[in-house]
């Protein structure tokens, strides 16, 4: 048994050095099958000792949506450590990224009073909003922005969910605050798109869209969100002007539901 943890332990290293498309990647792609063993055995030996580069090994499988992977090595990382609050919350988030939204959301309550607590209340907002709990989710992102002020997740997450309650100026300063804390995030982008295309201000989305070097279909989803909550906010018997996804005005919308963004 002792073998095949070692075994699955070298196979994840492999992947996560692999699969990082940085400089640590590439290098152990153009290594000798020794070399590569041997760099593979020396980081082996760093995440047993280092709870902190297993964690960061970890999060790297998250970012590329691996949440039950990383669950997996969780499981492994509490056998070794057990009741560190980061690998909670980041166990919180993959339970709630795989719909597992009552076992995230009680990780995410356990886990508001210590140091991860910006994180619960963001994951505890995330979910109230994709439960359609909208007021709850803005009230539970403001707290985790008050906690965290230059998290960009939360302030996009809250920028978005302003944008969905029709607060635009709200809207505005939290993905503001966003872009110019990280000038490439494409989910910002998208979002200061999608606001200035609600305040009519078509030139303006078109040049985030071109800054942030949207793909075609990424451009078309900010239009169809547009459409939609333009849509959504039309008196009954008023005629609404709107967009397509190349900056052209058309006549009518049709009412589509509304859905949050991951």
């Amino acid at each position: 048994m002792k073998y095949v943890r070692r075994s699955l332990l070298q196979l994840f290293l492999v992947l996560s050095l692999l699969a990082a498309g940085g400089a640590a990647g590439a290098d152990v792609a153009s290594r000798s099958p020794v070399q590569a063993a041997e760099e593979i055995g020396h980081r082996q030996q760093d995440v047993e000792n280092d709870p902190e580069l297993y964690l960061q090994l970890i999060a790297g499988m998250q970012e590329k949506n691996l949440y039950f992977a990383s669950m997996a090595h969780l499981d492994a990382f509490d056998r070794r450590w057990p009741g560190n609050p980061r690998a909670a919350l980041m166990r919180a988030d993959a339970l709630r990224e795989t719909a597992y939204f009552d076992r995230a959301r009680a990780i995410y309550r356990s886990l508001l009073q210590g140091e991860q607590s910006a994180g619960a209340y963001h994951g505890l907002g995330i979910i109230a909003g994709h439960q359609g709990e909208r007021q709850v989710a803005l009230e539970m992102l403001g707290k985790a922005n008050q906690l965290a002020p230059t998290n960009v997740a939360i302030l996009n997450d809250l920028g978005y969910l302003q944008l969905l309650d029709g607060r635009l100026e709200d809207a505005r300063l939290s993905l503001h605050k966003a872009a110019e804390l990280d000038q490439r995030n494409a989910r910002v982008g998208s979002n200061l798109a999608l606001l200035y295309l609600l305040d009519d201000k078509v030139e303006r989305a078109l040049g985030i869209m071109k800054w942030y070097q949207l793909p075609e279909k990424n451009r078309q989803e900010v239009f169809r969100m547009a459409r939609e909550l333009k849509g959504s906010a039309t008196n009954p018997g008023q005629e609404s002007v709107e967009f397509d996804a190349n900056g052209q005005k058309i006549d009518k919308v049709e009412g589509l539901s509304l859905r949050l963004q991951k």
